[in-house]
């Protein structure tokens, strides 16, 4: 679902940038999310990739999962000479936060059975190494 809501094109004040190729991973007991950025940072122009981690949390009434809690765990810039990598990482965690607050990475399907079930029964989510672990219960 993810992919829907990318690339996102920011200006802001000190900034115009654009985020795209999400890809989202397992790791330890956080979910994580790789993309890309390109454009213009305090009149320089830079690229690079940045990573952040976070928790996934589940919404019974709404049937989807969310990225919550989530911060920039590493961000690279293809600059050798660029100074300012705490401000770049202070605006590309707000843009992130703007637009993914409250947006599900996944949607259970309420045509699907089984996916209603599972709504219904999940009591808990674990992320355990590369895994999602779901418990269902009665």
């Amino acid at each position: 679902m993810l992919d829907k809501k990318f690339p996102i094109d920011k200006n802001a004040v000190i900034a115009r940038l654009t985020l795209d190729s999400p890809s989202v991973y397992f790791k330890k007991k956080n979910i994580g999310m790789k993309l890309h950025y390109y454009g213009n940072f305090l009149n320089k122009e830079i690229t690079g990739c940045a990573d952040f981690n976070g928790h996934l949390s589940y919404k019974r009434d709404k049937g989807a999962f969310y990225l919550t809690d989530f911060n920039i765990a590493d961000i690279a810039v293809n600059d050798a000479n660029f100074s300012n990598k705490e401000k770049l990482r202070a605006v590309v965690l707000k843009i992130l936060n703007n637009y993914l607050d409250d947006y599900p990475v996944y949607r259970l399907d309420q045509k699907d059975f089984k996916h209603n079930l599972a709504k219904l029964m999940l009591k808990n989510l674990n992320i355990v190494g590369e895994s999602l672990v779901i418990t269902l219960g009665i």
